[in-house]
């Protein structure tokens, strides 16, 4: 049986014999392996003819096997231990091969599938100059994967390969954290196989924590299938890179909004660093670093005059607060920064109805982190995440200048941007 049969098994739940060695002074075996899917986990079963030496310490475990062209290795965590048989969590699945040109990649998303009436069937390309030939790449969504096509074939220890295989890898990046916004929990990839005219050239599989199912009555877009299409056609149209969609907060935004199915306090302090992120991703500051070194030495040298007036070492400390604390000094604070976003996106008329609950939320979070859990709520938990999430639907639609229907949290009825302008 050849090594690619043998990483094909692995997904075709059918018994396959791969190699193990254990202990420094133990030789290579051959144990037999089953496997189980539970959800996106992978279970496998390995046992031995007897020949099978295993610490009941070690935790991990990793089989393998190869020839002169291909490599498979599997990095499993040991769950339960039985003589002669081991019960393992398949972590990390690696093939390799050996190919003449790399033609396309196909990535499997671990959450993109889980409602009937969701069907991904989306088109896209990119273009990318490598060595004075620009390459063209076709993305196609169906289904859980996407697959990219490149007009020609790259040699897959060029250059070119890894800078197309960069290209690739940051378009997934971002199909999935918007696709995450749509169902308000986690998507990723799970596998990621380079092809060859369609004969694997290289696969790599992780294990994902994404969950199947996504909170209907939490999203944005509830389960309507065309909203969520137009709002990933938004953000693709955005042509945002990788870099571009962390630096602005956007990723960690969207990974803050996933539904975690409770409410306390760290949910509330992940929804205001998720609205905050989005909107002080530049440095913003009152004046100068001219003038405010100039101004913060006038005041300094001020200081050193109340020396007789009140203890030294007060005065020295104070002058160190002032020293280290730049950005708190001479930035604005979060809730200016939260005004300008709306004022940017010309949503302010949500602003203008809704900035007290916004502050609410904001000062409650700030009470959290300085005082600890607060036995004395005015609001009820629920509505500061309510306001929050709100304002981040609202703040991601109008910069990616998506125009169609979206939910409010808790609401039943859709809005628009334009109602918010």
């Amino acid at each position: 049986m050849s090594i690619e049969d043998k990483f094909q098994n692995i997904f075709k739940n059918r018994d396959t014999k791969l190699k193990f060695k254990g202990c420094p002074v133990q030789r290579e075996v051959e144990v037999n392996c089953s496997f189980e899917y539970e959800g996106y986990a992978i279970k496998i079963t390995v046992e031995s003819n007897g020949d099978f030496i295993f610490g009941r310490r070690e935790v991990e475990l990793a089989l393998f096997d190869s020839d002169n062209a291909s490599h498979l290795k599997l990095n499993c965590e040991v769950r339960r231990f039985e003589p002669l048989k081991l019960t393992c969590h398949i972590g990390e699945i690696k093939y390799t091969n050996i190919a003449e040109k790399i033609t396309s990649f196909l990535y499997e998303l671990a959450g993109a599938k889980g409602s009937p009436f969701i069907l991904n069937n989306m088109n896209w390309s990119r273009e990318i100059e490598v060595e004075a030939e620009r390459l063209n790449i076709q993305f196609s969504f169906i289904g859980c994967k996407v697959k990219a096509t490149l007009s020609n074939g790259v040699h897959k220890e060029s250059e070119a390969f890894k800078l197309i295989s960069k290209l690739v890898d940051d378009e997934i990046f971002i199909i999935s954290c918007a696709y995450s916004f749509c169902r308000s929990s986690l998507t990723e990839w799970i596998m990621k196989t380079v092809l060859c005219n369609e004969k694997i050239v290289d696969a790599h599989y992780i294990d994902s924590p994404a969950p199947h199912r996504f909170p209907n009555k939490v999203n944005p877009f509830r389960n309507n299938g065309i909203l969520w299409n137009s709002f990933l056609e938004a953000v693709l149209e955005k042509k945002l890179s990788k870099e571009e969609f962390v630096e602005r907060g956007i990723f960690q935004a969207i990974s803050n909004l996933c539904w975690a199915k409770q409410l306390n306090e760290w949910t509330l302090i992940q929804h205001v660093a998720a609205l905050e992120g989005l909107c002080k991703n530049e440095i913003e500051t009152i004046f100068t670093d001219s003038q405010y070194r100039s101004l913060r030495n006038s005041i300094l040298s001020f200081l050193g005059s109340f020396n007789n007036d009140f203890e030294k070492e007060k005065i020295t400390l104070f002058k160190k607060n002032i020293e280290n604390n730049k950005r708190i000094l001479n930035g604005y604070n979060v809730k200016w920064h939260i005004r300008n976003k709306f004022a940017e996106l010309n949503i302010s008329g949500f602003y203008s109805r809704h900035y007290k609950e916004i502050n609410d939320a904001i000062n409650m979070r700030n009470k959290i982190v300085h005082e600890g859990w607060s036995m004395k709520w005015e609001k009820d938990i629920l509505q500061h995440i309510q306001i929050l999430r709100n304002s981040i639907y609202l703040i991601l639609a109008a910069f990616f200048k998506y125009q169609e229907n979206l939910y409010f949290f808790g609401e039943d009825l859709p809005t628009q941007l334009i109602e918010h302008a």
